[in-house]
């Protein structure tokens, strides 16, 4: 069945694939990325689209570039016909809504919180 589509922005969900530092499972996001393969279908991929790993805590999280950084690294090298990332879906909406106004993930409400998720990745 084809699609009709050549492009797909989709991320696998974070929290299931990124489990420690280091640590990963790829189980969901190789089944998934393989039929994207198989129907020639080019994925826009998004690193984080929504919230991060309870591990990880919170974009306030000082350590949150570096381990994201590895992250990608990570998921580049698993997946190396993958050319198109958006690593933070958002990241703006994301910072405002989580740090900023505490509607969505974060919950905090303070300007300092807002730069601080805005500016982490």
């Amino acid at each position: 069945m084809k699609a009709g589509i050549h492009f797909l922005r989709y991320g696998p969900p974070i929290y299931k694939t990124w489990l420690a530092p280091g640590k990963y499972d790829w189980s969901f996001a190789d089944e998934t990325f393989q039929d994207l393969l198989r129907r020639n279908i080019s994925p826009i991929v998004d690193l984080c689209h929504f919230g991060l790993p309870d591990w990880l805590g919170n974009f306030q999280n000082p350590d949150f570039p570096l381990l994201f950084e590895q992250y990608a690294r990570a998921f580049a090298t698993r997946f190396p016909w993958v050319q198109l990332y958006t690593p933070v879906n958002e990241m703006f909406i994301c910072a405002e809504f989580s740090a900023l106004h505490g509607w969505w993930n974060e919950q905090l409400t303070g300007h300092q919180s807002f730069v601080t998720a805005r500016f982490a990745p």
